[in-house]
């Protein structure tokens, strides 16, 4: 499981952060999955709007022990 932080920008200028959790092998497939679900209405709308900054987008092993 990946932990995929995704830095966000407003129309306003304010910053944020998204996070999205994926279960992939490799960063790189973490990060292109989690853009994909980034692109989604209901994403788009949680962030009200905001544009991901995917090229600052950092993938982390997210342990889930138990799961």
């Amino acid at each position: 499981m990946w932990l995929i932080t995704m830095p966000t920008v407003a129309a306003d200028g304010t910053r944020g952060t998204q996070w999205i959790a994926v279960r992939t092998h490799t960063a790189d497939q973490a990060i292109a999955d989690a853009t994909v679900h980034a692109g989604s209405a209901q994403a788009v709308l949680r962030r009200r709007g905001a544009r991901i900054c995917i090229e600052q987008a950092h993938a982390a092993l997210w342990h889930t022990a138990g799961a």
